[in-house]
C-alpha cells in the first residue's frame, strides 16, 4: 500500500529536485537534454538498491505530461524500496526552497543515532548560540555582543529551519534560506511590498557565519603552532567574538570532537553541485577558545562595568544550570529598569530572596542596551543595602534622589 505524498508536483522544482538529489549523492546515469534525467542513489552497488533501479526527473514543466512523471518520481522517493538512510530527509528539503544547510555534531560515546540528553541539550544550544555570534557579525564586528543586535539575529533565525538528524548519528542540522531579506533594522512592515526597506539576503548572513567560522579554525591552527592567541585577536574583523568562542567551546565540551559542516547550495542552471565547508574542533581545542574568549572580552568588561543600586521587581523561572535572570527598578523619582545576568547562578537565591523581603541591593556588571531594554551582563550582587520604605525615607529627608548618587552611563541603542 503506497503512501500519501506530503506534496504536488506543482510545488516541485525540477532544478532543485535534481540538485537535492545530487547533494545526497545519487548520480545520473541517462536522460535527454532539457527533456529529463536519470539517477542512481548511492550505495547501489552494495546491493541496496534493486538492481537497475533509477528515478526519472521531469525538466520540461510545459510537457503534457510533466505533472504525472513528477508525481511518479515522488512517489518512488516514498516507496519502501528506498533506504531510509536516503531518503529521509528528502522530501522536506523539497518543500522548503532554496537553503544553505548547517550541520553540528558532537562525537558523542552513546550508541550510533543517540546522544546523552545533556550533551545533546548543549549541542542544540551550541548550534544556536553559533548562529547568532554569526549573524550579529554581518551588522558589525566586536570583540563581544553580549545582546547587542540580538533582535537582526533573531529575525535570521526566525527564518531558519531545524531538520532531522541523520540515521546512525546525532547531528544538529539548521536550514538557513538564499534569498528571504532580513530587516537590518527593527520594523513591523511587510518588506516585500516595500523594496527599498533596507534588508540583507539571508545568504549574506549565512556567508557572515561562514566566514567567521573559517577565521577561528585558522586562529586555533596558528596557536597550536606558535603558541600566540594574536589569530583570535586579528580574526575580530573576520567575525570572531566572544560569543562565538563561547558557543563553539560548547561542541568540543566533553567530546573528542566537534564539527560544523555547511553546506552551500547553488541554483546556478551551469552548476548543479554543492559546495561543503567543513570546520573541525577537537577536545584539545577546548582550552585555547576558552583562554581566547577570556582575552576577547576581557577589555571589554574593564571598560564598561558600572554599579546601580535599587529594588527586584521582577523574577524569572531560572533555568537548571543557566544564569540567574531579573528584572531590577532605581528608587523613584527617576526609576529606571534593567534585566540582569548574573555570572553567578547561585546568587539568584539572593535576588530571590530582597524580592521576597523588599530589600535594596546593589549590583555591578557590563551594561548594554537592545531595543527598549537595558540589560547588566556578567553582573553580580555586590551588597544587600536595605528596606526599601527606609531607604526611600532617608533619601527624601536628605532632599536627594537614587539618580543624583548614582550616574548610570547613557549607551547607545542598539534596535537591530
Amino acid at each position: 500500500m503506497s503512501r500519501p505524498l506530503p506534496l504536488t508536483s506543482s510545488q516541485v522544482d525540477p532544478r532543485q529536485f535534481l540538485l537535492t538529489l545530487r547533494n545526497e549523492g545519487w548520480t545520473t546515469v541517462g536522460g535527454r537534454a532539457g527533456l529529463y534525467e536519470r539517477l542512481r542513489p548511492p550505495l547501489s552497488d552494495q546491493g541496496l538498491i534493486p538492481d537497475r533501479w533509477s528515478l526519472l526527473i521531469p525538466l520540461d514543466t510545459r510537457a503534457p505530461d510533466y505533472s504525472e512523471l513528477m508525481t511518479a518520481a515522488l512517489a518512488e522517493l516514498v516507496d519502501s524500496r528506498l533506504p531510509a538512510a536516503r531518503s529521509i530527509d528528502l522530501l522536506p528539503r523539497l518543500q522548503m526552497g532554496q537553503a544553505d544547510a548547517f550541520h553540528f555534531r558532537k562525537e558523542s560515546a552513546a550508541p550510533p543515532g543517540l546522544i546523552g540528553w545533556r550533551d545533546g541539550e548543549e549541542l542544540v544550544r551550541s548550534a544556536r548560540q553559533t548562529l547568532v555570534a554569526g549573524a550579529k557579525s554581518h551588522i558589525s564586528r566586536l570583540r563581544r555582543f553580549s545582546n547587542r543586535f540580538g533582535q537582526f539575529a533573531g529575525r535570521y533565525l526566525d527564518n531558519v529551519l531545524m531538520g532531522q538528524t541523520a540515521v546512525g548519528s546525532y547531528v544538529v542540522t539548521a536550514y538557513a534560506p538564499v534569498d528571504t531579506p532580513i530587516a537590518l533594522t527593527s520594523s513591523k512592515l511587510d518588506l516585500a511590498s516595500l523594496p527599498g526597506t533596507e534588508a540583507a539576503p539571508a545568504r549574506e548572513v549565512t556567508l557572515a557565519i561562514g566566514r567567521a567560522l573559517e577565521a577561528t579554525q585558522e586562529a586555533v591552527e596558528h596557536f597550536h603552532s606558535s603558541g600566540s592567541l594574536s589569530g583570535f585577536e586579528a580574526g575580530v574583523s573576520s567575525g570572531i567574538s566572544f560569543d562565538l568562542l563561547t558557543a563553539l567551546k560548547g561542541i568540543t565540551k566533553n567530546s573528542d570532537e566537534g564539527e560544523v559542516a555547511l553546506e552551500w547550495i547553488s541554483y546556478e542552471a551551469t552548476d548543479a553541485q554543492s559546495r561543503e565547508s567543513k570546520f573541525t574542533f577537537t577536545a584539545a581545542d577546548t582550552p585555547v577558545l576558552e583562554r581566547a574568549s577570556n582575552r576577547l572580552s576581557a577589555e571589554v568588561e574593564t571598560d564598561m562595568e558600572s554599579t546601580i543600586v535599587g529594588r527586584v521587581h521582577l523574577l524569572t523561572k531560572k533555568e537548571l544550570g543557566g544564569p540567574g535572570v531579573f528584572g531590577m527598578e532605581t528608587l523613584p523619582p527617576n526609576a529606571k529598569k534593567f534585566r540582569v545576568r548574573l555570572s553567578d547562578p547561585d546568587e539568584y537565591h539572593a535576588a530571590v530572596q530582597a524580592h521576597d523581603r523588599d530589600l535594596v541591593i546593589r549590583v555591578s556588571g557590563r551594561p548594554e542596551r537592545d531595543g527598549t531594554l537595558t540589560w547588566l551582563y556578567e553582573a553580580s550582587i555586590v551588597s544587600t543595602i536595605g528596606p526599601v520604605d527606609e531607604l526611600r525615607s532617608e533619601l527624601v529627608a536628605q532632599g536627594r534622589t537614587q539618580a543624583d548618587q548614582l550616574a548610570f552611563p547613557e549607551l547607545p541603542e542598539s534596535n537591530k
